[in-house]
């Protein structure tokens, strides 16, 4: 378990560099609460925090100082409940929203109490709430290869019964590959796998990356394209400090079924095959103004972290 867990936020800056401030410390002493696994976090309009631990299936709201205030929720199937919870959005009226895979539906809650459940037949990865009658949603589906494990990402416009309107982009990419070691089947993921990331601004557009692709796209939430930016970013090319890191972090299970992290076997290390780049991007984020930050994978060998900022004003993605 966390016995402490540090929660950052990321800072806008007057140029086009982040910085992360800690906001506060949740441990077993000062929180009144210890966390599990972190599996989403979300902020409402008060600035309490709400985080979904994955250990006990269960949502756990803090105030501002990082005082546990409540817990709702719990592991099961019944109403207000959850297997496999993965993703939370608070929207601008303070409901909150819970995607749940394992009993694949959304659960809407208000002030700690079940509004509605609205069911579904995919799998959720990340989901947007524009209003009670319009989300955008990013749904993955498992294809199988001869020994490799794809993922296909579809992103769309979906109605208040999750029914989907329109297709605004889409991804493939190599996530695993099984082998056999001694006979025992093992999963080794593809690291910097070419994903799809986005968000969706103020006036109800879309924005896409493909992170090895250094296009910046800019959709209708009806999926029609509007315009695109391409930033001048240099590529980077993988090191032997990038494996490094990717091996200390890495998790994976040992001949017992326990997950594990760091100090890989060497089966692992051997199977395990790097692209000769990085992905241009990593992550990004979108403030109020319509101003997209994003991560950027071109530093130099160090712990600084460069960022990109663009605008999107009047259809146009301003660098």
């Amino acid at each position: 378990m966390n016995y402490l867990t540090v929660v950052f936020i990321l800072i806008f800056c007057a140029n086009t560099i982040y910085t992360q401030e800690k906001i506060f410390c949740i441990n077993d002493q000062s929180s009144g609460g210890i966390l599990g696994y972190i599996q989403d976090v979300a902020v409402d309009k008060e600035g309490n925090i709400f985080i979904l631990d994955g250990e006990d299936q269960k949502i756990k709201k803090y105030n501002k100082k990082g005082k546990l205030i409540d817990e709702i929720g719990g592991r099961g199937k019944g109403p207000g409940e959850f297997l496999n919870f993965n993703k939370i959005v608070v929207d601008k009226n303070n409901y909150i929203y819970i995607s749940d895979n394992g009993n694949k539906r959304i659960t809407i809650y208000k002030n700690g109490v079940v509004k509605k459940t609205l069911p579904y037949n995919k799998t959720i990865k990340k989901f947007y709430v524009i209003d009670s009658t319009k989300y955008i949603i990013e749904t993955v589906e498992v294809k199988f290869k001869k020994s490799d494990i794809y993922l296909k990402t579809l992103l769309g416009s979906y109605n208040e019964n999750l029914t989907e309107l329109n297709k605004i982009d889409s991804s493939i990419y190599k996530s695993k590959k099984r082998i056999r070691i001694n006979g025992r089947l093992k999963l080794i993921k593809y690291p910097y796998p070419n994903i799809l990331i986005w968000g969706v601004i103020q006036d109800e557009k879309v924005v896409t990356v493909h992170v090895y692709n250094k296009q910046i796209n800019l959709f209708s939430v009806n999926g029609k394209f509007i315009n695109k930016y391409i930033p001048a970013i240099q590529e980077k090319k993988i090191t032997y400090i990038d494996k490094n890191k990717y091996f200390t972090n890495v998790l994976y299970r040992d001949d017992n079924g326990h997950w594990l992290k760091g100090n890989p076997p060497s089966w692992l290390v051997e199977n395990t095959k790097f692209r000769n780049i990085k992905p241009y991007y990593d992550e990004f984020i979108i403030n109020n103004k319509n101003v997209c930050v994003f991560k950027i994978n071109n530093e130099k060998e160090s712990d600084k972290v460069k960022y990109i900022k663009v605008k999107i004003l009047n259809n146009k993605i301003i660098g």
